[in-house]
C-alpha cells in the first residue's frame, strides 16, 4: 500500500485510483481485516486498461504477492457526491439490466465518531439477512475517519428496498441529514460488466 502509488501515478490512462484497506465483516466495522486489500481503478478507455494489465510491472507484483483476486468490472451508472473533491466517475443514463454494484464513501467527522459506529453497526447487521446481496466489504483509505463499503446486488429493486424502505437504514439516513455526520460523502451505483476471479483481464 506504500509503494504502489508511486507506479499506479505514472499508469498511462489511469485518470483516478485508491489503494486501500478493508474492514472486518461485510460492511462498516471499526477494526480491519488485514488480510485483504481493495484497489480502485478509473480508467480514461478500455484500451488504456488492457495496455496496464498485461505490460504493466505493478500488477504482476500485486498478483505475486496476493494469494487470491477477486475483479469487478464497472460502468458508472448514476449517484452523487465526492471523492476527496473528485467526482472520478463518468455516468451513464442506460437503465441497469441484471446485476448492479454499489460504492458508498463518508468523510465522518471526529466529534461524530463515536456516535456514528455505534448506530452503523446496527444497520450492517441487517445485511446478513438479504438474499439478494451477494457479495459486501468494507473498505478505506483511513481507519475510522475514511470509510466506504462496496456491494454487488442482484438487481436495484433489491437496494431500493434496504436502502429507502428498511427501517434502520431509514433512521441512520435520517440521522446524518440531521446532525451533519460526515464532511463529504458519495453515494455510487454501476453496471457489472464483469465479475473475475483471478489477475484480472480486459473484457469486452
Amino acid at each position: 500500500m506504500g509503494l504502489a502509488p508511486e507506479q499506479l501515478h505514472e499508469l498511462e490512462g489511469l485518470d483516478f485510483f485508491r489503494m486501500m484497506g478493508t474492514g472486518a465483516g461485510m460492511g462498516f466495522r471499526p477494526w480491519p481485516d488485514t488480510g485483504t486489500y481493495a484497489l480502485l481503478t478509473v480508467w480514461k478507455d478500455k484500451e488504456s486498461a488492457e495496455l496496464a494489465l498485461k505490460g504493466e510491472a505493478i500488477f504482476q507484483q500485486l498478483e505475486a504477492r496476493s494469494s487470491g483476486i477477486r475483479s469487478f468490472w464497472l460502468r458508472a451508472h448514476r449517484g452523487k457526491g465526492a471523492w476527496k473533491g473528485d467526482q472520478p466517475f463518468v455516468l451513464d443514463t442506460e437503465p441497469i439490466a441484471g446485476k448492479v454494484a454499489v460504492i458508498t464513501r463518508a468523510r465522518i467527522k471526529w466529534h461524530w465518531m463515536p456516535y456514528f459506529w455505534l448506530r452503523v453497526r446496527k444497520v450492517s447487521r441487517q445485511l446478513r439477512g438479504i438474499s439478494e446481496l451477494e457479495f459486501s466489504k468494507g473498505i478505506g483509505e483511513w481507519p475510522l475517519i475514511e470509510q466506504a463499503t462496496f456491494s454487488l446486488w442482484t438487481n436495484e429493486s433489491a437496494i431500493d428496498a434496504y436502502a429507502y424502505r428498511g427501517k434502520r437504514h431509514r433512521k441512520v439516513v435520517k440521522a446524518t441529514r440531521k446532525t451533519g455526520w460526515y464532511s463529504e460523502e458519495m453515494f455510487m451505483r454501476f453496471h457489472l460488466l464483469a465479475e473475475q476471479n483471478g489477475a484480472p483481464v480486459p473484457v469486452s
